[in-house]
């Protein structure tokens, strides 16, 4: 981030590190966006060491407010 305000370049923001399951009870919660006055979409996620997968394709998860917004979700599921 340092880097690209040097340069005048936006960046997105990092909302938070922790466990995949954390990210997906944060985007269940449908937060505002961290940009502009709008609902989050959800989060782009990466594990804090690079993965590949066998082809050597970096491995990121993107977990969106739309897929969770029609279910029942217990107390017992967050």
């Amino acid at each position: 981030e340092d880097v690209a305000t040097t340069f005048g370049l936006k960046v997105v923001p990092i909302v938070g590190i922790g466990a995949l399951k954390d990210a997906e009870n944060f985007v269940k919660g449908n937060p505002d966006s961290t940009i502009g006055t709008c609902k989050m979409e959800g989060l782009v996620c990466r594990p804090a060491y690079e993965l590949l997968d066998r082809c050597g394709n970096r491995i990121i998860v993107k977990i969106k407010w739309c897929d969770y917004k029609d279910l029942n979700i217990s107390e017992d599921d967050k």
